[in-house]
């Protein structure tokens, strides 16, 4: 059960700068998340692991060999696998390198081949040679081969239907756009508080949970009229008694609308502000 705070006014609990733009998260079963980061004018990529109860991180700027062309490919139980590209510039994957999520530590590497899916104790990996793909069974923690798969591709692909119908997935609410026809009276009149005689650009995305509504919005940035911008607002209002209790504007000089700006993990809201600073607000106190 939540409490209510005392307070009338909400600031950040932790943020996380991450030095460059953070691309990606990606949440994980056991209270942490990784993110990769990019800087696109010195082409290099980096990741980071951060508890996300205190936003200490775990470790950071985490580089490989090749700076740019490598990605975050999943994150199994407490395992982070990276990709790298079989080609620059082509989206086909391949190459896989292992890392602890908690230390960072690389597990293990295989560049032959690329992922698959992941299942238990299992990385699914292939290679596709000509005319045929070949599947391999990985040990997760060590990368050891356990089995190769090189007829028939049908027992991974049931073993595929039933990671997939098994997999776990952290608990977050993601906001939904607001329709103002469909949504309580309460609700559309605090959007239209926030909202009202300001240029929009795109759509309203809100949650509302327990006794808190979050909205972001977008609109047209007054500080510079000849090359026009977007700033995205975002808005935490307490009910029943509609008192905002949080506002920020979380990016600015936007070039466009971003959608699924903010997310609710347990009691906190998380962001990334100017696209390099993850911050929490705690919402309740659990």
């Amino acid at each position: 059960m939540f409490s209510f705070l005392k307070s009338d006014h909400l600031s950040p609990e932790w943020t996380y700068s991450a030095g460059s733009i953070i691309w990606r998260m990606v949440l994980c079963d056991h209270g942490t998340l990784v993110g990769e980061c990019r800087d696109p004018e010195q082409k290099v990529a980096s990741f980071f692991s951060l508890d996300l109860s205190t936003g200490k991180a775990l470790w950071g700027d985490l580089r490989l060999d090749e700076q740019w062309w490598v990605g975050i490919e999943a994150v199994q139980k407490n395992v982070v696998l990276l990709h790298a590209f079989a080609k620059p510039d082509m989206p086909e994957h391949k190459g896989i390198r292992a890392f602890d999520s908690t230390s960072g530590v690389q597990l293990w590497r295989n560049d032959d081949v690329a992922y698959w899916f992941g299942y238990e104790d299992r990385v699914i990996a292939y290679r596709d040679l000509f005319e045929r793909r070949v599947g391999y069974e990985l040990d997760l923690q060590s990368g050891v081969l356990l089995k190769t798969h090189d007829g028939s591709l049908e027992e991974l692909h049931q073993l595929r239907r039933r990671a997939v119908e098994e997999q776990s997935i952290p608990e977050v609410t993601l906001p939904e756009v607001f329709v103002e026809e469909k949504a309580d009276p309460m609700l559309v009149a605090l959007v239209g508080k926030e909202t009202k005689g300001k240029e929009l650009s795109g759509r309203v995305e809100f949650v509302r949970q327990n006794d808190i509504l979050l909205f972001n919005f977008h609109v047209q940035s007054r500080h510079n009229t000849s090359d026009p911008k977007l700033e995205n607002n975002l808005v935490v209002y307490r009910l029943p008694n509609g008192k905002r209790i949080f506002a920020d504007v979380i990016g600015r000089n936007l070039t466009g609308y971003v959608p699924d700006s903010f997310f609710v993990r347990g009691p906190f809201v998380l962001f990334i502000k100017e696209q390099r600073t993850l911050t929490a607000v705690r919402l309740w106190k659990s």
